[in-house]
């Protein structure tokens, strides 16, 4: 199974290595705005890091969905 984006192709193993690093990426941004502190998770204000995180979940929905309709597809 293959994955494609206008004029690039990625194979399976390719996607799933991708869709691991921006999981990794997501993680690493939550931890930076999102902090458990004495029995409670405080929120950075951090604008970059704000941003970041949402931009990486943003991505993972996007992977998410193009592996949802490219299994629908085949």
């Amino acid at each position: 199974m293959n994955y494609t984006f206008r004029d690039i192709t990625l194979t399976e193993k390719e996607f799933f290595e991708l869709k691991q690093c921006v999981g990794e990426f997501h993680r690493i941004c939550r931890d930076s705005v999102f902090r458990y502190v004495e029995g409670e998770y405080l929120s950075s204000n951090d604008i970059v890091g704000n941003e970041r995180y949402k931009i990486s979940e943003n991505l993972i929905s996007f992977l998410n969905e193009v592996e949802k309709l490219n299994k629908t597809v085949e």
